[in-house]
């Protein structure tokens, strides 16, 4: 049985601690609607609150007593009418009004979600370190609703079309790196809703050792079969006629462009490889410490627009 609120007039400054409201959160991808208690107004249009229950359906699921921040298009209000929302004016739908306005649906229509994650240990396709942390990319279907004149865009699925993941520095050269034919490399984690195998993580420095030593390898095979095949010549007991003398030197000069041009360039693409992975393993401290400090100064803006906008409520609350 779900609370009634008496809601006339009702207005979403007037809320005071303890007062009734529900809201609607989305979380792991299902929005549920909770039944909280008010904790305090922290803006015009936001108010923190304590969850009670999940008030989804019928029964009363209680929930752990979490504290969340909410904003005034995610609350509402229950009487015998039903849920009513708040206007973008702050003041609560008449009863009998249309609440949920007119939602349209399109095969084309989609919402992306963008998002960054932190923790565990990461791998993500085209990287060569394991991250922390990474920059989420989802795609839902979507919808449109049009309610108080104005447009409400929502998902109006649990799972994304798609979802993928990328390191700080793969999201910042996708971003930055124009018309590129080639693209940028990321990691599909799940398609429809089915999740898709992890990616196994490559060590770029035993992978550049592997194939110096393959390469090593074969350079002592043809080198060994050249001395066997140059003394067979050379032990015939009679000169070397033109054509083993050219064998001879055409091998050699093979040997040489192997040693000269091709193990080079090995080792260039290992200089340039560790260069990438330096700079992947930077991006991925920048991405923490930007992390960090976003965390910590949204913090301290929340403690400081709590003052400020306690101010503008009273102003407000002052002129009626």
């Amino acid at each position: 049985m779900k609370e009634v609120n008496y809601l006339e007039g009702k207005r979403f400054k007037d809320f005071k601690p303890d007062d009734t409201i529900y809201i609607t959160l989305t979380k792991q991808d299902h929005s549920n609607t909770y039944f909280c208690r008010v904790i305090e107004l922290v803006s015009a249009k936001k108010v923190k609150v304590r969850i009670v229950a999940h008030a989804s359906d019928s029964r009363l699921h209680y929930h752990d007593d979490e504290e969340v921040i909410v904003s005034m298009n995610n609350c509402s209000l229950f009487s015998e009418n039903g849920y009513r929302y708040f206007k973008p004016t702050g003041e609560i739908e008449e009863a009998g009004e249309d609440i949920f306005g007119h939602e349209e649906n399109h095969p084309a229509y989609g919402i992306l979600q963008i998002g960054k994650f932190q923790g565990g240990s990461n791998t993500f396709f085209g990287s060569s370190i394991k991250h922390n942390g990474g920059i989420s990319l989802k795609i839902y279907p979507a919808s449109i609703t049009r309610r108080h004149s104005d447009d409400w865009y929502h998902a109006y699925h649990s799972k994304p079309y798609i979802d993928v993941e990328m390191s700080y520095t793969q999201f910042a050269e996708a971003i930055t790196s124009g018309m590129s034919t080639e693209g940028t490399p990321c990691t599909i984690r799940a398609i429809d809703g089915e999740v898709m195998p992890k990616v196994d993580f490559v060590n770029k420095r035993l992978q550049f050792e592997n194939e110096m030593k393959g390469k090593m390898v074969k350079l002592s095979d043809r080198l060994d079969k050249l001395t066997e095949e140059a003394e067979e010549i050379l032990n015939a007991g009679k000169a070397p006629n033109k054509g083993e003398r050219q064998f001879i030197l055409n091998a050699i000069e093979g040997l040489r462009t192997e040693i000269k041009s091709n193990v080079p360039f090995v080792l260039t693409q290992f200089n340039e490889q560790m260069d990438k992975t330096v700079k992947e393993a930077k991006g991925e401290i920048e991405g923490f410490y930007d992390q960090k400090i976003h965390s910590l100064g949204l913090e301290k803006l929340h403690e400081e627009a709590k003052l400020l906008d306690k101010d503008t409520i009273l102003e407000i609350e002052g002129e009626d």
